[in-house]
């Protein structure tokens, strides 16, 4: 059987068994907006088994700080604690500052470090020329700059390029989808798996990912990283140049995983290669509708496997006839035609091609 026979035969084996939940208490019904119609089902989505709240343990953390902060501020300070704060500062013990706040000992145009014999070497000659060009040659060291100068020396090389882009990828276990075998439906390339959606918004509703092979440790199971679940993170600058090796893992990446399977999604290129590949040849066979959908950057899913994911509906389960989006294309469509009929001008004619 092909891919098309075997879906349509996996629908209809999977009725009488108990691996998905239907949504049964509302039906769709016609709605008008401005002219269009929409069709609407009103139900409460965030029932057992359909939603999942997922604790972000860094806000947590942020949030106790701020009230500890918060509380710390109205308190008054005790003559004790006044002393052991202010003291040194008091009784002149303090270091001193100079002008832009820096301490004494800090180079800088307008202050020169403190030395023993203050400030000159031993033929009476100041070396504070000798101490800034020492200061200037470490400021300028791929360590000391840190974050910027190192972090891309050490992103041009193998693990710099693979270290830096492991915080888009952690996930706690909570996040953590287990999926019967039984809604399995085919594999495709590169492991995806094709699986009918268990707790579906539509009847017939598909999902298409792919799972981590450290993952899978039940064989009754797939394991699935649900990263909506997790606040979505902003997407990150390339920065420097790719160097060759770089760019030849990424174009290495692109035809082998999944884009969807990470924290930052990049909305200009949300999918990898590998991904359409997969996602157009089932949409081809059941000739459905098929989607996907990110939230935006901060904000993460109370539902787990609705967001960062392939969704298809094969033609024969979509509950309509027509879609809203069809209805408007039509719409406009037509009024083009009307207008250049009408002779209104070149840009219609343009438009419409």
């Amino acid at each position: 059987m092909n891919l098309g026979e075997r879906i349509v035969a996996h629908q209809h084996e999977i009725k009488g068994k108990d691996l998905i939940t239907l949504i049964d208490d509302a039906f769709f019904g016609p709605e008008q907006d401005r002219g269009v119609t929409f069709h609407v089902r009103r139900t409460n989505l965030f029932r057992e088994k359909r939603t999942k709240h997922i604790l972000d343990e860094l806000e947590e953390r942020e949030k106790m700080q701020h009230a500890q902060d918060e509380a710390e501020a109205k308190r008054i300070m005790s003559f004790d604690e006044f002393v052991d704060k202010f003291g040194d500062a008091i009784e002149g013990r303090a270091p001193k500052e100079v002008a832009g706040g820096r301490e004494r000992g800090y180079s800088s145009s307008h202050s020169r470090p403190v030395t023993g014999n203050g400030g000159q070497d031993d033929d009476g000659k100041s070396d504070a020329g000798a101490s800034d060009k020492r200061r200037s040659k470490a400021n300028n060291s791929t360590i000391s700059k840190g974050s910027k100068s190192g972090a891309n020396s050490l992103g041009n090389t193998k693990e710099g390029f693979e270290v830096k882009d492991d915080i888009k990828y952690d996930l706690p276990d909570t996040c953590f989808m287990f999926l019967m075998k039984g809604c399995k439906i085919s594999k495709m390339h590169k492991k995806f798996k094709l699986l009918s959606h268990p707790y579906p918004l539509v009847d017939g509703e598909m999902i298409l990912f792919q799972p981590l092979k450290q993952d899978q440790y039940d064989k009754s199971l797939y394991v699935y990283r649900d990263y909506s679940l997790k606040k979505r993170m902003p997407t990150r600058g390339q920065g420097r140049k790719l160097t060759t090796y770089q760019q030849k893992q990424l174009e290495k990446e692109d035809e082998e995983i999944s884009k969807l399977r990470a924290l930052e999604i990049d909305l200009s290129h949300p999918l990898s290669y590998i991904d359409w590949t997969n996602f157009a040849e089932v949409i081809t066979e059941v000739q459905g509708l098929g989607w996907v959908q990110v939230l935006p950057v901060g904000e993460k899913a109370s539902q787990p496997l609705q967001s960062q994911l392939m969704h298809i509906l094969p033609n024969s389960k979509i509950p309509f006839s027509s879609l809203p989006l069809d209805v408007l294309i039509s719409n406009k469509t037509a009024a083009l035609k009307k207008r250049s009929e009408v002779g209104t001008g070149e840009e219609a004619k343009k438009e419409l091609e």
